[in-house]
């Protein structure tokens, strides 16, 4: 059925409305044409739009209405590498997210002049090794941080990336739930605090890695290693008579603390080291009573609580 409706006649706002929502590739085109950018914008962010008219759209003067176009889902693989040329970044950003981006795209976006540009196709899930090899030797640290957290990157990126000379680089790689062990073990001895501690946190730290951390000099790393799932209650013996009480603390809270460690950090000299042994679920009954005579009034009372609630 032939349109009549005249749009030179409908109002601004109208013709806004029309263009978020209408279907009908004819009423598109020409709004497509409109001498209001706004208008252009919202019909080339419609995902009722046609090829034709979001091709039509990719040539606007404006680039927010070509970085529109770029993000829309139904832009196809062929008008996106077009616009991978796009003089503004922005749009070219928009190439990379877009999920109809093809590899090709993403290739040659990956030598982008931009950085931002370039982060985007490191973190891109339709990203290869090739170009994430490419990456990982990018002059900008913010690049390479983005590859070592991307969730397709091999295990031979991320041990050479574990020797990156960037802190902010190493960090993701002690972080990324996808480091092996073996790439781990690499950062053990890091000299960065933040990067040992982004190994204690790490859910893929075995025992091995968490027993040699727990002889860290940091206070923050040893705190790490007892928060870890995987740490067993032999490692946190380790640190029974460990010099921070934040660290004892850890330990007197943990699930995975054994009655020995609990009855021996039952008699700490800190206060609320004692009473993390009160409320932990695991204490035994004969600490619990003992720690209701506390002169600590508020150890006393999670002990009496915590008894209660066993009982």
């Amino acid at each position: 059925m032939k349109i009549t409706i005249e749009l030179s006649e409908v109002s601004f706002g109208e013709r806004i409305s029309l263009a978020q929502l209408q279907t009908n590739k004819d009423v598109l085109m020409s709004l497509a044409k409109d001498k209001d950018s706004e208008v252009r914008l919202n019909v080339a962010s419609n995902v009722n739009a046609s090829l034709t008219v979001l091709w039509q759209l990719s040539k606007d003067k404006e680039l927010e209405v070509r970085e529109e176009v770029a993000s829309n889902p139904k832009a196809s693989p062929v008008l996106l590498y077009r616009l991978s040329e796009d003089d503004s970044s922005n749009v070219r950003f928009a190439v990379v997210k877009n999920k109809n981006v093809t590899l090709d795209t993403l290739s040659k976006l990956s030598k982008d002049e931009k950085t931002y540009v370039r982060v985007a196709v490191a973190k891109s899930d339709k990203a290869n090794q090739e170009i994430l090899e490419q990456l990982s030797e990018d002059e900008y640290a913010e690049v390479r941080k983005a590859v070592a957290g991307s969730e397709i990157v091999s295990k031979e990126i991320l041990l050479k990336l574990a020797k990156d000379e960037f802190e902010i680089v190493r960090e993701e790689v002690a972080s990324s739930e996808y480091s092996t062990q073996e790439v781990l073990e690499q950062l053990l001895e890091d000299r960065s605090i933040r990067v040992r501690e982004a190994v204690a946190n790490n859910p893929n730290s075995t025992p091995e890695i968490l027993l040699r951390l727990a002889k860290d000099d940091s206070t923050l790393v040893r705190m790490a290693v007892v928060n870890n799932k995987n740490v067993t209650s032999e490692i946190l013996e380790q640190f029974l008579g460990d010099l921070s009480d934040k660290v004892r603390s850890r330990v007197a809270k943990s699930e995975s603390a054994n009655q020995n460690s609990l009855m021996e950090l039952s008699k700490d000299k800190v206060d609320y080291v004692r009473r993390e042994v009160a409320e932990n679920k695991n204490t035994p009954d004969e600490v619990l009573l003992r720690l209701m005579r506390d002169f600590n009034g508020e150890v006393a009372y999670c002990a009496f609580e915590n008894y209660k609630k066993k009982g």
